[in-house]
C-alpha cells in the first residue's frame, strides 16, 4: 500500500493558507507584497519572503492548472483558431509597409531665427 506524501508537511501554516497565497500570486498577477497585505487584512501574518518561497515551490502546479483551464479561441465555424502570431505575416511572406514612415511630399517648415 503506497500513499502519496503530504506536500505541505513541515510547514508552519496549513495547506489552505499556502494554497490561497500562491493562488493569489499566480492567478491575479499580484506582487508578493500585495499578497502579503491581502493576507494581513484577513488576519494572517506572513512575510513576502515566505510567499516567494511558497510560490517557487508550489507555483508551477498552479501555473499549469491555470494554463489548462484557459479556453482555446474558436472561430465562427467552431474550429480552433490558429494563434495570432502565425496570422500576423501575410500569406506571401511579403513585408508590409510601415504607416509611420514620413512621405517625401510633406513640406518642411523652417522658422526665421
Amino acid at each position: 500500500m503506497t500513499t502519496t506524501p503530504n506536500l505541505y508537511r513541515g510547514f508552519r501554516f496549513p495547506a489552505e493558507i499556502i494554497n490561497q497565497a500562491v493562488w493569489l500570486y499566480h492567478c491575479f498577477s499580484l506582487s508578493l507584497r500585495e499578497v502579503e497585505l491581502i493576507l494581513a487584512a484577513r488576519g494572517i501574518r506572513v512575510s513576502y519572503g515566505t510567499i516567494r518561497a511558497w510560490s517557487l515551490r508550489f507555483g508551477r502546479r498552479y501555473a499549469k492548472a491555470l494554463k489548462r483551464r484557459r479556453p482555446q479561441p474558436v472561430n465562427r465555424l467552431g474550429n480552433i483558431a490558429p494563434p495570432l502570431c502565425e496570422c500576423a505575416q501575410p500569406a506571401d511572406g511579403a513585408k508590409q509597409k510601415s504607416t509611420t514612415e514620413r512621405s517625401p511630399s510633406a513640406p518642411v517648415v523652417t522658422l526665421p531665427t
